[in-house]
This record gives structure tokens, sequence and C-alpha cells, in this order.
């Protein structure tokens, strides 16, 4: 992901960050409420947002906090537009969860500061782990979460839960 200054970010980054992480999401939407409406049973989409969507992260990611923001609004949208036909939508929102770039970075030593401030953000003191994904897009996806629409699901240790100016004490 690059990243820039607001002033600096370059009109085809701003465009291709929107394209990749809203309009690409917007196109998957359309489609699927179609093929959906048409076929009258109803069922669950599930869009996967960020915690970067919903406050501002810094660190230069505008255009991608811009674009989850947008998920989420338009998560929200399609759930109530959709709701007349018995379609759910909703988003989970995670936080930092590992992958190969994420254990690179916690290994390298040059990162050691940053890292520690990403961690201190997650009141449970660690990244997600993929697996940790499962359950509550199964609940969102199955008949337990009937009644669910338009909600956007942290997935993210007590992140958003926590003030910036706060602490955790472990």
């Amino acid at each position: 992901m690059e990243r820039f200054q607001p002033e600096d970010v370059p009109l085809a980054s701003w465009q291709h960050m929107l394209n990749t992480n809203l309009t690409g999401y917007f196109l998957c939407l359309q489609e699927a409420g179609r093929r959906m409406i048409a076929r009258g049973q109803g069922g669950s989409i599930i869009n996967i947002g960020s915690i970067g969507g919903m406050n501002a992260l810094g660190r230069g990611a505008i255009s991608y906090g811009v674009a989850k923001a947008g998920v989420g609004q338009l998560t929200r949208e399609t759930a109530l537009a959709w709701a007349r036909h018995k379609i759910r939508v909703n988003a989970l929102l995670p936080c930092q969860f590992t992958n190969s770039w994420w254990e690179a970075r916690m290994a390298d030593p040059a990162c050691k500061a940053s890292n520690e401030q990403v961690l201190r953000g997650i009141p449970m003191g660690r990244l997600g782990r993929p697996e940790e994904m499962v359950g509550p897009v199964l609940f969102l996806a199955s008949s337990a979460s009937s009644m669910v629409t338009g909600a956007l699901l942290p997935v993210d240790g007590g992140n958003l839960a926590l003030n910036a100016g706060g602490s955790v004490f472990w």
C-alpha cells in the first residue's frame, strides 16, 4: 500500500485504491443482489471492511481508510435496500491479522517500535489469526443472525473499544 500525505496523493493511486477496495465491492454486491433477488429466497452477504474505515489510521493510509469507510456505508445502504428481499448484508471489521507480510514485519528489528504501537492499539495484545474470522463469518452466514443486517462487526481484539488516549493494563 502506497502511503502519502493527503496533499501528495497522486490521483492514480487514489483511484486504484478506490477501484480495488470500494468499486470492486460495489460490482460484486450488485451482481450478487441481482441474482439473489431473481432467485427470491433471500440470503446473506458478508463484506470485509476494516477498522481503518472506522477511525483514521494515519500513517499515510488516507485512500485505504476512505475506501474501507465506503465499504461500511455500502453495507448499510444495500442492507436497507435489500431487506425487503430478505437479503441480509453485513460487514466484518478486522484489525491487523497475521499473514506473510505481518510475520516478516514482526520479525524485523527495524520495525520494532511501530509494531509495538500497533499491538498497543489492540487490547488483546496480539494480531488476529485468520481462523478467528471463521466464527464471525459462520454467525453472519447462518440463521443465528436472521435478524442482523446492516451491522459492522469488529473482529479486532478490542481495538475500536479503546480510546486513543486510553491504555490497557495486562
